[in-house]
């Protein structure tokens, strides 16, 4: 994460986006959620947004689990 967050702060004037995808992020909803709150945390004065690629299965129950998500990322749904 430190990694990403310094190159953010290097390189990137504008709004930056992170894409998270590889098997399914919504498994674990609460790990994504620390991840983002993570980032806001690291880069208080930098627009940063976040956007998970999904199948759209698990949606419900990672919003239900962790609210903010709805707010916080951007979903790209990938059909099977």
């Amino acid at each position: 994460m430190e990694g990403i967050a310094r190159l953010i702060e290097r390189d990137h004037a504008g709004p930056a986006i992170i894409c998270i995808y590889g098997g399914e992020p919504l498994l674990v909803p609460d790990k994504l959620d620390r991840f983002i709150a993570l980032f806001q945390k690291r880069l208080p004065d930098r627009t940063v947004r976040f956007m998970i690629y999904t199948n759209g299965e698990l949606l419900k129950q990672a919003i239900e689990r962790c609210p903010r998500l709805a707010e916080e990322v951007w979903l790209l749904f990938g059909l099977h």
